[in-house]
């Protein structure tokens, strides 16, 4: 099961959520110069899907899954800007106040422009 809050990211999003009840999909959409932006999740599952699209186009620029997701949070990045991060912490985690942070998944931003990071560990430094 997914930790998240509707009302945060209906915020972040502009827009209330379309619920889907046979699949307990909650889908969110934002749109900004000829780009679309979908965000699903199944709150039963943790599964996150997100897709970009652009105006006039049959199928979308990209398409991104992510199973059993633990965190979906709307948080300031290191530049400030509003994101929202969703995916899986790499340890159990308890709520202290502190948003998590994620081993696994991905960071959408809506400003300035529409944009998706992925969050991977970095073996590297590991």
């Amino acid at each position: 099961m997914i930790t998240w809050c509707e009302i945060d990211i209906e915020e972040f999003f502009g827009a209330a959520s379309t619920h889907h009840e046979d699949s307990n999909m909650f889908t969110f959409k934002s749109a900004k110069n000829g780009v679309r932006l979908e965000f699903s999740v199944v709150s039963d599952f943790g599964d996150s899907y997100v897709s970009i699209w652009r105006d006039g186009w049959e199928r979308p620029l990209l398409n991104l899954e992510r199973k059993t997701c633990s965190h979906a949070q709307v948080v300031s990045d290191a530049e400030g800007r509003i994101c929202l991060e969703v995916g899986r912490t790499k340890h159990a985690v308890t709520k202290m106040g502190i948003p998590p942070i994620l081993h696994r998944g991905f960071r959408v931003r809506l400003d300035p422009q529409i944009s998706i990071e992925l969050i991977e560990p970095n073996e590297e430094r590991a």
